[in-house]
């Protein structure tokens, strides 16, 4: 079916694949709904939810406004390290993940706020000529 879908706030007409099925491994008895999106000249997407009442489309746009999320929670995992403390105590158990999210969350309103202004960019650029390429900026850890 073809369907017109609303993603990062414009439509789009994909092609919906629909297919209704059991995941063994994962799942066991429970049904899931494997959607397949395609696209002209972009990769297709495969999407496996296990709602069976919200309309393909539907789903199709709660992916795409639910991939910041998903994105949001990588960052925290792989770049600032969120989720890799060795805590015992339960306060600290339950208080260190939101309070690495909570930093995180500092630092992107800071960069936006204050630390992107094109003369930083200028700056950064002309001391390091490898970083002309980059389309994001970069994030130092250590």
């Amino acid at each position: 079916m073809t369907a017109s879908v609303t993603r990062y706030g414009r439509a789009h007409t994909v092609t919906i694949h629909e297919r209704r099925c059991l995941w063994y491994g994962v799942f066991r008895s429970q049904p899931v709904r494997v959607i397949l999106i395609h696209e002209p000249n972009r990769p297709g997407l495969a999407l496996v939810t296990t709602n069976p009442h919200t309309p393909t489309a539907e789903s199709v746009e709660r992916y795409a406004s639910w991939w910041a999320i998903e994105v949001a929670f990588a960052d925290a995992k792989y770049l600032t390290g969120v989720g890799e403390a060795r805590n015992r105590s339960r306060t600290a158990v339950e208080r260190t993940v939101p309070f690495g999210l909570l930093t995180q969350s500092l630092v992107i309103v800071w960069y936006h706020l204050a630390g992107h202004h094109p003369a930083v960019v200028a700056d950064r650029r002309a001391r390091a000529r490898w970083y002309t390429t980059n389309r994001i900026p970069a994030i130092r850890t250590c």
